[in-house]
């Protein structure tokens, strides 16, 4: 694969994950930017990746929680 081919399967997964966050789908969210990484050519846009994904799963799990205990509560 040439650098411009992986870069722009880089730059169309983070791109994804980007509207997935911005619909607050944190699971999907996540599982695009460890993708992202893998396709990632430079350690910064790895780097980038990986702390996103880190990102998304930790708001999953909040958002998760915090339904299930709303549904305790009410």
């Amino acid at each position: 694969m040439d650098e411009f081919t992986a870069k722009g399967h880089y730059i169309s997964m983070a791109s994804a994950a980007v509207a997935a966050e911005r619909s607050l789908d944190w699971q999907h969210a996540a599982q695009l930017w460890e993708q992202a990484e893998v396709l990632a050519r430079h350690a910064l846009n790895r780097g980038w990746s990986e702390t996103r994904m880190q990102f998304c799963l930790r708001q999953w799990r909040y958002t998760d929680a915090a339904q299930k205990m709303n549904g305790v509560r009410g």
